[in-house]
């Protein structure tokens, strides 16, 4: 299976309440259900619901005038045009529309959203393993993301190791896959289970890791690391936070569809499409990234982090990450810009 798509699989964990609403499907969550296809989880999405993705509009004070603009379904960014034909291109491909659910991890955030956090597949033909790890989800992932600049291992990390070690002895062979904080995630997860097993792993736009990862996995980053190919928007911005495996492969794609800057970061982004409509190649139909070069401001970015980590004092790296923590996880992951600054002032007194 190609790499371009695992990572369209890996879209299924970004369908939460705000896809389904811009589809008129009144539920919280999509089901995931042990056993399940692939076409049956996604069989909720009639042609109805396929109609209601392509002709949703919000409406604010940002988009008025801008049809484009007003498609933008919130959580992913991913318009609601897409959303439709990156539905129906996973139902009709016959390789991903057949791969089984073998198990799932949801999360409820402080805000009482719930999320389809991580998800094992098999392929029914080849008996492959697929693990798929969503993006950054909610105010505790987000600090997470933060905090990692200064710790060799973090919370969200190792529950991500957790969810692939209850499955590893379910396969012989394993992808992983993740976008966001789920490549970091997966990525980690490579390098830390020592696991023999994982063939490779697929990243989207997936942070690095702190000198403390490095200083503590030399022996499991030399063995490993070259699995690990991270793709990355030449202008995303959360791929240049701390340093990537040494060994990996780091590529950088095109962006497609873009309407404000933060979907430099969706998950969607560095698909090869137009209109709504994905470019497909080849005889099995393969969606396609666009290789470029890193953009040359967001490598200046990657070099001041590198800088950061590299010179600056322990104890002031980790204090800025403290401050820095809590307001990007109510800002990011709550919504909140007052209760951000305050967790970040009162917080860290």
């Amino acid at each position: 299976m190609t790499d371009e798509k695992l990572a369209l699989l890996e879209q299924i964990t970004y369908i939460d309440e705000n896809v389904l609403k811009a589809a008129g499907i009144n539920k919280e969550l999509l089901e995931i259900t042990e056993g399940s296809s692939v076409v049956n989880i996604l069989e909720l999405f009639d042609d109805k619901a396929l109609n209601n993705l392509r002709n949703y509009r919000k409406k604010t004070l940002f988009n008025i005038g801008n049809k484009e603009k007003q498609n933008i379904v919130d959580g992913a960014l991913i318009s609601g045009k897409d959303w439709a034909n990156i539905i129906e291109t996973i139902r009709s491909d016959e390789e991903l529309k057949n791969l089984v659910v073998k198990d799932s991890e949801q999360i409820t955030t402080k805000k009482g959203k719930k999320y389809n956090l991580q998800i094992c597949y098999q392929d029914p033909i080849s008996k492959q393993g697929i693990i798929t790890y969503k993006g950054t989800t909610g105010y505790e992932e987000w600090d997470d993301n933060v905090k990692a600049i200064y710790q060799k291992d973090t919370p969200c990390q190792d529950d991500a190791l957790k969810f692939f070690q209850r499955n590893e002895k379910s396969f012989d062979d394993i992808v992983l896959v993740g976008h966001s904080k789920g490549a970091n995630k997966a990525m980690y997860t490579t390098i830390v289970s020592d696991s023999d097993k994982i063939s490779k792993c697929i990243g989207m736009d997936g942070q690095g890791f702190s000198n403390e990862f490095f200083e503590g996995y030399v022996a499991q980053i030399e063995k490993h690391g070259s699995k690990i190919t991270n793709y990355s928007v030449d202008r995303d911005f959360v791929h240049v936070l701390m340093k990537q495996i040494p060994n990996s492969e780091q590529k950088y794609c095109e962006a497609y569809g873009v309407q404000k800057w933060a979907q430099f970061h969706s998950p969607f982004t560095m698909f090869k499409s137009n209109d709504g409509k994905m470019e497909l190649n080849g005889s099995d139909k393969s969606p396609v990234f666009v290789d470029t070069n890193e953009n040359r401001n967001t490598a200046l970015l990657r070099k001041f982090t590198t800088y950061l980590m590299d010179k600056g004092e322990p104890e002031d790296v980790q204090k800025i990450a403290n401050y820095i923590g809590p307001l990007v996880g109510d800002l990011l992951g709550n919504g909140s810009l007052l209760k951000a600054l305050y967790q970040a002032i009162v917080g860290n007194l």
